[in-house]
């Protein structure tokens, strides 16, 4: 009876209420008002979450599962200023900070910055000298060369030339009466010498529609085996006019080609060394196999050049209707 009247008088006076209150503070746990106890406080995710590799740097708890997740987008937090001081700037968190110091940061730089350079390579630059000799000259159809002693001990030719030699003649230079041998000493009242004297010449005369050649040509072989020569006059006529000479200067040459030609002096002087300058093989050197031809055309002789053997050799013979072959 008498433990009874104790506990109805703790009850009625409230010593149990201060005491649990007393005990919610020391404990720092949140209360709301109104309420009779703390705020009921949510479960913490597991330690071991937090220390996973794959997540660190970029976490956050679901607030769906109570489950740490890897967030989409990096976590900004604001804090309140008062009205009237502009919006306040941005503060970055945590997580964010570890993702900025994390390793997996510099999969986010430019690609530039993560390709490494590459090496040099080991073939030397081509090698193009500041000045050349020029080889050869193009002009109204005519090929020539710059002539030199050694071309006039090959061709047989008398002592005492100087000129231009023509290789080769086509267009108006062919139409102009000019032959491959001629040696040209003279365009109009120019005399010419070297290559560069005759692309000068021609540059004289590059609006004009016509210009009187003075050339040299070899005439019948002599008991010595040597050539006479024989002045020429020929006139060339451009249409609309002549224009001028085009130079070129001697063919590339690979690094540690062998000469092909006698010694003439280093060959830096004529030649430009590497490798790009000229198209390989030569296309006019390049042959295109024969076409297939059917057997009507082997059998009445038709043919599209001169008689080289069975044209078996060469072509396919493509089956007539009657299945037969030649």
């Amino acid at each position: 009876m008498l433990v009874l009247l104790i506990v109805f008088f703790v009850d009625s006076f409230g010593f149990g209420k201060k005491t649990a209150d007393v005990a919610g503070v020391s404990s720092g746990a949140p209360t709301v008002a109104g309420s009779s106890g703390p705020v009921p406080t949510p479960a913490s995710p597991p330690a071991a979450a937090y220390q996973s590799p794959s997540l660190q740097g970029n976490m956050g708890v679901s607030p769906v599962q109570g489950a740490v997740q890897p967030m989409t987008s990096p976590v900004q937090i604001q804090t309140p200023q008062p009205a009237g001081l502009g919006t306040p700037a941005p503060v970055q968190s945590q997580a964010q900070t570890q993702t900025q110091a994390s390793p997996s940061a510099q999969f986010q730089k430019p690609l530039s910055q993560l390709i490494m350079p590459e090496a040099p390579s080991d073939v030397p630059p081509n090698y193009i000298p500041k000045s050349v000799q020029l080889f050869e000259a193009h002009w109204q159809g005519l090929d020539s060369r710059a002539w030199t002693d050694e071309l006039r001990g090959k061709l047989k030719y008398p002592k005492g030339l100087t000129g231009i030699l023509v290789g080769e003649v086509t267009l108006h230079a062919a139409e102009a009466g000019i032959l491959a041998g001629d040696i040209i000493n003279k365009v109009g009242d120019m005399k010419v010498a070297t290559l560069e004297e005759f692309q000068e010449a021609t540059r004289a005369v590059r609006t004009q529609k016509n210009v009187q050649l003075r050339l040299m040509r070899p005439g019948k072989k002599k008991q010595d085996g040597r050539f006479p020569m024989r002045t020429l006059r020929l006139v060339m006529t451009g249409q609309p006019d002549l224009g001028m000479a085009q130079v070129e200067g001697a063919p590339m040459i690979l690094p540690g080609d062998p000469r092909p030609h006698p010694h003439r002096g280093v060959c830096t002087n004529c030649h430009t060394v590497g490798d790009g300058f000229e198209l390989s093989p030569d296309p006019d050197l390049v042959s295109v196999p024969p076409p297939h031809i059917p057997h009507s055309t082997v059998v009445k002789g038709i043919r599209p050049h001169r008689d080289r053997g069975p044209c078996e050799a060469c072509h396919v013979i493509i089956q007539d209707q009657k299945g037969k072959n030649p």
